[in-house]
């Protein structure tokens, strides 16, 4: 599953982040870094350097393992990450971004397989489970 986010965010990036650790929690362990993965990625790529992506990922309980954070190098990069995922983040004029939220389910061959609000996490996992 595939989440995106800015470390800096008071809002719906945290909603993200918990509700990523009720699906990690969810879902069976055995599946866990076998059939199944957890990665934000952050789209602020000026300011979420490393020590803040530990930050949000240690608030989060990012482990590392099963659940990973990661940043895109430059913007160029993210444009058409973002794009493939229907993401839009715009600055807000105030160093952060107003954005869309989801959760991104992608199958074995890394094709969209599923697109979830993000308000109802333990159905999610329970959705997914049986394509495990």
């Amino acid at each position: 599953a595939v989440e995106f986010i800015y470390t800096r965010c008071g809002t719906i990036c945290r909603t993200l982040g918990i509700a990523f650790r009720q699906i990690r929690d969810h879902v069976p362990r055995q599946t866990l870094g076998r059939d199944f993965a957890l990665l934000s990625i952050s789209f602020d790529t000026e300011r979420d350097d490393s020590a803040s992506l530990k930050a949000y990922g240690d608030a989060h309980g990012v482990d590392g393992k099963y659940w990973r954070i990661a940043r895109v190098r430059n913007a160029a990069e993210l444009k058409p990450l973002l794009d493939a995922f229907g993401v839009v983040a715009i600055p807000d004029g105030l160093g952060g971004f107003e954005h869309n939220a989801a959760i991104y389910l992608l199958d074995r061959e890394g094709r969209l397989a599923l697109i979830s609000d993000i308000d109802h996490p333990i159905a999610f996992a329970d959705r997914i489970v049986p394509r495990l």
